[in-house]
């Protein structure tokens, strides 16, 4: 046989082995579409839905810190036998929902008072904060720091009648108080101990 003829024959026999074991082997890899665009669906709803619970509660968290900082209004009881020389117009004390109030040991109660001093009043040039705990029948003094109303409370002295003033103070409920029940009485007095205002809130030490 000659050369060429060989030659030949090795065409005819090897170049179709090889392209017949190239298909057997070669197999495509599919990937499963329908699965993988469910799958990316799901994770993007996921994920939309983490932002959307996230920005919920953030919301939540922002309405609860604005109800929380800002006061409650209340109606505090008038102290009997008591003689005012001024209108009481609104009460704010943070935190009190309801009464009794519950003052939680080792917290500040902030107190907000708007009142008038009412025509015909002396005008007060002088202003003292004056806090009792009453506890059963006995008034206890209630330590303030803002004694001098007209340096810490806000109010400008002198207090002239027909004038509307905003007095804002705080009690630091120590941690060292048993838990109790009473009144909170809080005075506001001018020069001569004469009450422009006085009311009672009941509470609870907690």
């Amino acid at each position: 046989m000659s050369s060429n003829s060989l030659r030949h024959l090795t065409r005819l026999v090897i170049w179709p082995s090889l392209i017949v074991g190239f298909q057997w082997q070669y197999t495509p890899q599919k990937k499963n579409c329908p699965n993988y665009f469910v799958e990316e669906t799901k994770s993007v709803a996921r994920r939309n839905m983490s932002s959307s619970t996230m920005f919920k509660l953030f919301l939540l968290s922002a309405v609860l810190s604005f109800y929380l900082s800002s006061g409650q209004k209340v109606n505090p009881l008038p102290c009997k036998g008591v003689t005012q020389d001024a209108t009481v117009s609104e009460v704010d004390i943070m935190p009190c929902p309801k009464f009794p109030c519950q003052f939680k040991r080792g917290t500040n109660v902030s107190v907000a008072i708007t009142f008038t001093l009412n025509a015909g009043a002396t005008t007060a040039s002088k202003a003292t904060t004056v806090v009792h705990g009453i506890i059963g029948k006995v008034d206890r003094p209630y330590p303030t720091a803002f004694t001098d109303a007209c340096k810490t409370t806000g109010i400008h002295c002198p207090l002239a009648p027909g004038v509307k003033n905003v007095y804002k103070a705080q009690l630091f409920v120590k941690p060292e108080y048993p838990p109790v029940n009473l009144y909170v009485k809080w005075e506001l007095q001018d020069q001569t101990m004469a009450d422009i205002f006085c009311f009672e809130i009941p509470a609870m030490v907690v």
